[in-house]
């Protein structure tokens, strides 16, 4: 392949403009996503309850809070309460272990009262991935309104 471009998935390639090459080694993963909840009580009531986030800051006069995911200074998740216009559901997925996938998913999800459902929008929860991704088996809407697997 022609140096400056890249392939995107098998037969498509397309040319990256110089300033691309020493940007494309300098990204290694996302650092954190904003979301916004209807209400940040009952968000923090759940996201603090998911294993592996930790409150990391609390902003109550800005109704804003922020979660550490996994070891402190990895990755954050940030909740922005909106009362001034609908929440937009949005979706992200946490990275966890294979054997939460395989074995652990099912409980999970009826445990926290969580309807799952698959990448093709039926309760089966059968693994499934995109070509070079971990499968993931589910896909839930949160209380919040928002969708993760």
């Amino acid at each position: 392949m022609d140096s400056g471009m890249r392939r995107l998935s098998p037969g498509i390639s397309i040319k990256m403009p110089p300033i691309f090459a020493e940007i494309e080694t300098m990204i290694t993963g996302l650092f954190e996503t904003h979301i916004e909840v209807a209400n940040l009580e009952a968000a923090m009531t759940f996201y603090s309850r998911l294993p592996g986030l930790i409150l990391a800051h609390l902003e109550a006069k800005r109704r804003i809070a922020f979660y550490w995911i996994g070891q402190p200074g990895e990755a954050m998740l940030g909740l922005w309460e909106t009362k001034d216009r609908p929440v937009h559901p949005r979706h992200f997925a946490f990275r966890c272990m294979a054997e939460h996938f395989t074995e652990k998913a099912a409980s999970f999800l009826a445990q926290h009262h969580l309807d799952g459902y698959n990448f093709y929008r039926t309760a089966a929860l059968n693994p499934w991935s995109l070509p070079g991704c971990r499968p993931s088996p589910f896909i839930s809407k949160t209380p919040t309104g928002m969708s993760w697997n």
